[in-house]
């Protein structure tokens, strides 16, 4: 007789991905993201720290007195994300922080080499095009 080995379940599955999570995203970040609800920004900074899986704790700012963010005295902006005790301004450079916390940064660095490359190119073929046209009109 032959046994009918059961299927992996979905729970079985996630484990796996957790135990790879933790394997990898093992360093612990401590993070308050000082935010609004309908911030744009802030939903950014959100939805990649959810995507991430990581803890955090979102603080809602006031709008008006803005009190929450007394500790800072520059920048009066949301989000402001603090991570182990460094204060982080703007969605960008909180996510750029978070990506190279956890070694990702290597990733962001060669398609921003591709990014580049290709502005530098779509430039000269925008003046390649420019003079063209200025031929054909004289």
């Amino acid at each position: 007789m032959f046994k009918i080995l059961p299927k992996k379940s979905r729970h079985q599955i996630q484990l796996q991905k957790n135990k790879f999570f933790v394997k990898f995203y093992s360093k612990e970040l401590n993070i308050k993201l000082y935010q609004y609800e309908a911030c744009p920004f802030s939903h950014k900074v959100r939805a990649y720290l959810k995507y991430k899986k990581l803890k955090f704790e979102t603080i809602e700012v006031n709008p008006f007195s803005k009190k929450e963010l007394s500790f800072s005295k520059d920048y009066k902006k949301v989000p402001v994300a603090v991570i182990n005790d460094i204060q982080i301004n703007n969605s960008y450079d909180i996510i750029k922080y978070v990506r190279k916390e956890l070694n990702e940064e290597k990733e962001e660095e060669d398609s921003s080499k591709k990014k580049n490359f290709s502005l530098i190119y779509n430039q000269k073929k925008n003046k390649q095009m420019n003079g063209m046209n200025m031929q054909i009109k004289n």
